[in-house]
């Protein structure tokens, strides 16, 4: 693997951008008027420092568990860098955190996501539902942050689409670690391993039905432009094509979890599209 291709891999570059845009769109929740003001680009900036430290950390602390991925090896020479690197970049963001953002939620969140990420390689990957729940509460700090960042109170809109990402990622997090059984063996205990494959299933495929329910919801009881709707449209048929062809086709679905991403994908560009005046 080339030196470009390993560092993209452990950057996990696109994670970071994604969870910087998302954090942004969110703040426009709060005033839609104003697209570049400290209120939407540092909060965004923190998230993006954020996701790249989260990404350095864990892959430093887990390399050999990366490295016995025999279907996607990723050898890494030197981990103690990785974590360097890692905890430089949540400086960054704790720095960009304390003299740009001024909302104290979203400075505890911060600091509780901080202390998620930390303790995540160590202790709470070991077993669920404490696996699970880290990640998928870690995904919600583009909401949080870009909703409480700043004058929070203002759309509960940011709730629901929270609710959906937490359950998307959640069900994401279930489907991926039924994938990893080989290399999480002696490691940690996921559910799969606790009640089987057809229950971890089938409790993802309820996930989404939950996260599906909740974007329905908004439209039901949301005054959208056309445009935003379609895009809410098909964030729920997106999962409903996933969550079905995951319960009659899990061999082929699982591997392609990622697949999930598409509704967040569809719940962002909602989001964005709402604000544009039509």
């Amino acid at each position: 693997m080339s030196s470009l291709k390993l560092l993209y891999k452990l950057t996990r570059l696109e994670q970071c951008f994604i969870a910087a845009i998302s954090t942004w769109l969110i703040t426009l929740l709060n005033d839609g008027n104003s697209w570049f003001t400290n209120e939407n680009i540092f909060p965004a900036l923190c998230l993006f420092f954020s996701c790249l430290g989260a990404n350095l950390f864990h892959y430093g602390m887990k390399w050999r568990m990366y490295q016995e991925k025999y279907w996607n090896p990723i050898i890494i020479r030197r981990p103690h860098l990785l974590k360097i690197l890692g905890l430089s970049s949540f400086v960054v963001a704790g720095i960009i955190a304390t003299i740009w953002i001024n909302s104290t939620i979203c400075f505890i969140f911060l600091g509780l996501f901080f202390l998620v990420i930390f303790f995540y390689p160590i202790i709470l990957d070991r077993r669920w539902p404490w696996k699970n729940l880290s990640i998928a509460f870690c995904c919600l700090s583009p909401v949080v942050v870009g909703y409480t960042a700043a004058n929070p109170g203002k759309n509960l809109l940011a709730w629901s689409i929270a609710c959906v990402v937490f359950f998307v990622y959640l069900a994401s997090e279930i489907i991926k670690d039924i994938d990893d059984q080989p290399v999480d063996q002696g490691r940690r205990i996921t559910m799969v391993m606790a009640i089987g494959e057809y229950r971890a299933i089938r409790i993802a495929f309820n996930l989404i039905l939950v996260a599906m329910g909740v974007i329905i919801n908004i439209l039901i009881h949301s005054s959208l432009a056309t445009i935003s709707s379609i895009f809410y449209l098909l964030g729920i048929i997106s999962l409903a094509y996933y969550g079905s062809k995951l319960i009659t086709s899990p061999k082929t679905m699982v591997p392609r979890y990622q697949l999930l991403d598409i509704s967040i994908l569809c719940l962002m560009l909602a989001v964005f599209t709402a604000q544009i005046p039509l």
